[in-house]
């Protein structure tokens, strides 16, 4: 898909070009190979360990959680890390994110195969990937030796010591992200989420949580106003500032805190029992491909459920994003320091929430890590300047303009990366209905104003992106025409959808202004700051990725979602620019010592707000969207023996499965006894504290009104509670089967 366009223009670059930056990336790339060959080597190791005892029915020797773990940690770098290593990839994110896109990419696509063209042993995708593995493992090796005159790879193996890593002013960094920590967890240890109400979170976050936050913001700035940033350190704050974040509920819960991801593991669970593709009673089974790579997880670990996914996900989507959102900060900046801080920045300003154990999560970091190699390699050539002329003839200019290759590259690796991010898009198609839309329309801008060699990369992703919709999505698209169409070129519709007048508790209502403010906020500080970008052909770029993922809004309302999901897109490039706002509150190079002080306070001062901000906006609706282990147990062996078309809830019931009809209208909804309890009409009904809360917070139907509509269910309907528990109740109709659900509080 390389084409070259012969111009009279003349060369310059975006920034310079540095050729020897590149050469120096080549040599660190060559001094780590032995490491990505013994780390490489040990996963491989560790995984064919336990795929035979899966194999031999033996897997449970060893705790679920570890095996989860195991085959987790396998999928994100096997067989990208030694592929990653052979391209010679620099470390400065690029190497990291396409390491995790290609492994994960890999996973989908082979799970996707297997389990639409019929059932094969769990075995079948670990073995695949061990394979081509081994075989990139090799030629990694062998291609070492020879440039080293056959010396051994272990020799050249330095071991790091204890001492090396808390050396220097690491100790004391180290130790306050410790403290952090341990507030963080004493905290979250006595939460009780059912206590949260129109303020969601906040209102139940304890003095120790806002403490460890405030000590995670001192070491930030710390770490920020360092001559020399240190990577490890700054990497481990940021780890620590998405547990914060991300982490609260699901920890004091010991679930998921977002109900759909129960939704999600419905589908994965059924996959599992049937070994195949479910029939499509959802849309989410037409784009399979998380789903199946989730199922082939669970197997491969020996699990029947993949429950044990679910409450650590946002904490592993969170970190595997930092790999290309630091890569695009680089580009942008130049700087390592502005680059981690646009990490700070995105987790800090992303309370979209979208980071759990969803489809959506996956493909954002394919989305991600295409767009940081693009930016790189547009930053590592050189880009032919636009001739003066008229202007139709510079717009032409520019749309057939051609960057060179990355410097010390060839045509043959230019082939590589092409086929790798062709290889992501695959996996992105199969996995998620909207993201490869965002990924085109990205593709298309970097083709229009002539900043990549792959010119024809947006035509790729259109063929295969219509190709799966034809074949693999058939099933949906054929019911569903109607609305799909319906909601093109709809602006307004599917802006008013995503963005709606509170209609529900005032308290909470107003809360919501608060995320509308977040957004706005980080989208002027990547304005200022890209105002002030000098003039390369790096600047249309980064103003078309910022603008270009709101396009979407005329394709889809996505269930009303759509706006939420245009500044998910854009947040990787909108943080890395905002972060330049920040940085010059960072800089310690001066010398009046008082200026020094008052600069550090308000930079940890603007950090705290800014996590207490997050917090709240992404914890808004914890007063019902928190799953507790009562809620699993009940919901589980309800759905085990009774259709789910034949139960009725008042709230999202995301944890009863797939296959749900039911739904509250706006008949409904009236703030009438009569009307809602006449709307509940199916064989068995589930109230939960969750979703009275979700009435009241959403809907503005008062507790008492839905205690009501309860006893109009058992006098007038004569509905029986077969279970009452702590959280959760069950009715069942008096024709409705008898089913067992247990002894309740």
């Amino acid at each position: 898909m390389t084409h070259r366009v012969e111009t009279a223009t003349r060369k310059v670059a975006v920034p310079t070009p540095r050729a020897h930056q590149n050469s120096s990336d080549a040599v660190e790339a060559a001094a780590r190979t032995p490491a990505v060959v013994a780390v490489s080597t040990v996963l491989a190791v560790v995984s064919l360990a336990l795929t035979l005892l899966v194999i031999t029915g033996s897997a449970a020797v060893l705790p679920a959680g570890l095996r989860a773990s195991v085959v987790c940690l396998v999928a994100l770098t096997l067989p990208g890390l030694p592929i990653a290593a052979l391209l010679r990839l620099p470390f400065n994110g690029i190497f990291g994110s396409v390491t995790i896109a290609i492994s994960a990419a890999v996973n989908i696509l082979l799970a996707q195969i297997s389990f639409t063209w019929g059932p094969r042993p769990p075995s079948f995708v670990p073995i695949v990937v061990l394979v081509t593995s081994a075989i990139a493992i090799w030629l990694l090796a062998r291609r070492w030796q020879e440039e080293n005159d056959g010396r051994s790879l272990v020799s050249a193996i330095t071991p790091v010591s204890a001492g090396a890593l808390l050396a220097g002013g690491r100790r004391n960094s180290v130790g306050l992200l410790a403290i952090s920590l341990i507030l963080f967890t004493v905290s979250v240890s006595r939460m009780k989420t059912a206590a949260a109400e129109a303020l969601g979170v906040l209102q139940i976050l304890g003095w120790d949580y806002f403490l460890g936050l405030l000590v995670l913001s001192v070491v930030l700035v710390i770490e920020y106003r360092r001559s020399a940033i240190d990577r490890s350190v700054i990497a481990l704050a940021n780890v620590v500032l998405i547990v914060f974040v991300t982490m609260p509920v699901a920890w004091a819960d010991r679930t998921a805190p977002f109900p759909t991801a129960y939704t999600h593991a419905s589908i994965v669970d059924w996959m599992v029992r049937l070994g195949g593709l479910p029939p499509p009673v959802d849309a989410r089974i037409s784009w399979a491909g998380f789903f199946s790579a989730a199922a082939q997880l669970t197997s491969g670990a020996g699990l029947t459920e993949s429950g044990v996914f679910l409450p650590h996900a946002s904490l592993v989507f969170g970190i595997l994003m930092i790999f290309p959102v630091y890569a695009i900060g680089l580009v942008i900046s130049g700087k390592p320091k502005a680059a981690w801080l646009g990490v700070s920045v995105y987790v800090l300003f992303n309370w979209y929430q979208q980071d759990y154990f969803a489809p959506q999560a996956i493909a954002m970091q394919f989305y991600a890590t295409i767009i940081a190699v693009l930016l790189w390699q547009l930053r590592s050539a050189n880009v032919p300047a636009v001739a003066a002329g008229p202007w139709y003839k510079r717009i032409a200019a520019t749309v057939m303009r051609v960057p060179g290759r990355v410097d010390d590259r060839d045509a043959r690796w230019t082939l590589c990366i092409e086929m790798i991010l062709v290889l992501i898009i695959a996996a992105q198609v199969v996995a998620h209905q909207l993201t490869p839309i965002a990924t085109i329309v990205a593709l298309a801008m970097f083709a229009v104003l002539g900043t990549t060699r792959s010119k024809l990369l947006w035509l790729a992703g259109i063929l295969l992106f219509v190709a799966w919709f034809t074949y693999g999505g058939r099933d949906f698209w054929i019911g569903h025409l109607g609305d799909i169409v319906k909601d093109i070129g709809g602006v307004d519709q599917n802006l008013t959808s995503s963005v709606q007048k509170p209609v529900g508790d005032p308290t909470y209502g107003q809360m919501q202004y608060l995320r509308i403010a977040a957004s706005l906020l980080i989208v002027g500080c990547a304005a200022l700051s890209w105002l002030r970008l000098p003039r390369t052909t790096l600047r249309p770029i980064l103003a078309a990725l910022s603008i270009a993922p709101f396009s979407l809004i005329l394709v889809q309302s996505y269930g009303g979602e759509v706006a939420i999901r245009c500044f998910l897109y854009a947040s990787p490039v909108l943080a890395s620019l905002a972060a330049l706002v920040l940085f010059p509150l960072l800089d310690g190079s001066s010398n009046d010592v008082r200026r020094q002080w008052a600069r550090a306070a308000s930079a940890v001062l603007v950090f705290f707000t800014l996590g207490v901000w997050v917090v709240t906006d992404r914890g808004l609706n914890t007063s019902f969207e928190h799953t507790t282990a009562e809620e699993l147990v009940v919901s589980k062996r309800l759905v085990e023996q009774v259709d789910p078309e034949q139960i009725s809830f008042w709230g999202q019931g995301a944890i009863y499965g797939v296959g749900k009809i039911y739904e509250l209208g706006p008949d409904c909804l009236t703030g009438s006894s009569e009307a809602l309890a006449k709307c509940t009409n199916l064989q068995y009904f589930v109230d939960s504290i969750q979703d009275e809360k979700y009435l009241q917070y959403k809907s503005g139907i008062e507790p008492d009104v839905a205690d009501r509509a309860i006893e109009i269910l058992l006098s007038e309907k004569e509905y029986e509670m077969i279970y009452e528990g702590h959280d959760i109740r069950v009715f069942k109709k008096p024709d409705a089967p008898a089913i067992d659900m247990g002894a309740g509080r």
